[in-house]
This record gives C-alpha cells, structure tokens and sequence, in this order.
C-alpha cells in the first residue's frame, strides 16, 4: 500500500497472554478487555481509556474479573526460585510474565481546531463547517488528521513559548562547558 493511501490508526490494548515457568514447561492465561469490537461512536473520547474498560481473567476452566489497575503488576516476570541454569534445566520458575500484547485498532479521528470568534464567518465563508462547543462556549473545525495542523495559524502563546524555548536551547549551547573548551 502506497503511503499517502494509508489511514493513520490508534490503538488500544484489548488482551494480554501471560506464562509462568521456563521455556520447557509452564502455565499460560490471558487477561481480556471484554469492552471489544467497533466503536459505535467513532467520536468517543473514551476509547482508548482501557483502563476504565472491564476486563477478566481467562486461566484454565476459572474465569474472573480483573483489575487492569494489576495489569503491570502481574504482567512483569520476576525469578522466583533457582538461578537462570537450573530453572532452565529442571522447569523451575522465572515466575509469570506477558509474552504476547493484543491490539484493537480504529482510524484516527480529525483534529479539532478552535477558531477564534472574530473569524468564524471569514472560516465559514471558505466552506469549512464550523461547530460550536455550547458548554465551552468555543468555535471549532474539524480536519484530517492526515492533513493536521499545517495550515493554521501559530497562536500566540505557542509564538511566545516557542522563542523561549529556541533562545534556551541557544544559551545552553553557548554557554555550556563544552563549547568553552571547544573555544579554548
């Protein structure tokens, strides 16, 4: 597929597979975000909040909730008992670790882009649906994430916060230890 007809995705955790034991021998199960399947409402902010999705644990014939708040906890091996050598040889245990990561994905949604209010007929003027957020009492456009932010204007504070950040960055260059010894 050529690059520019790809769609720009975002993921979220959906499953996880986990092992305890060495590599000869061992128990698997699988921790499962059971909130699956198409977003019914592509504008759901809440999507990729997997952690407020519920999710089960699948291990043998027991099934049961889980906390994904856990799910870090549980997913990390640790060497319970033996040194690497013998759990390797006699099927000692490294303890229980994520070995497979699954994933859902969607397309990402447009941006949305404020506009300020002094412009909102001049954007309307040019076909661009504007939008307003009652509860935020803002106006608003929505584009292509593909497309982003290009061609938007820089906001103030971003103009402001980026010369800042450039005239840091050039004042640690210039008098950095480095560039007094470079000069020596």
């Amino acid at each position: 597929m050529h690059p520019d007809e790809e769609d720009c995705f975002e993921y979220k955790l959906v499953g996880v597979n986990m092992h305890s034991g060495s590599a000869n021998a061992g128990h698997y199960w699988s921790y499962i975000n059971t909130n699956r399947g198409v977003d019914e409402d592509d504008a759901n902010p809440n999507w990729l909040k997997t952690s407020d999705d519920p999710w089960m644990e699948f291990n043998d014939s027991r099934v049961s909730d889980f906390q994904y708040n856990k799910l870090e906890e549980e997913s990390f091996g640790e060497e319970t008992s033996g040194n690497a050598y013998s759990a390797w040889s006699f099927g000692g245990s490294y303890g229980k670790s994520a070995y497979m990561l699954f994933y859902e994905r969607r397309k990402k949604k447009g941006l949305k882009i404020l506009v300020p209010p002094e412009k909102v007929e001049e954007t309307k003027t040019q076909g661009i649906n504007v939008m307003k957020d009652e509860a935020k009492s803002e106006f608003y456009k929505i584009v292509n994430y593909r497309e982003g932010a290009e061609n938007e204007e820089v906001s103030d504070i971003y103009a402001k916060v980026f010369e800042d950040n450039s005239s840091v960055t050039f004042e640690n260059d210039i008098y950095s230890q480095e560039f007094f010894e470079f000069i020596k």
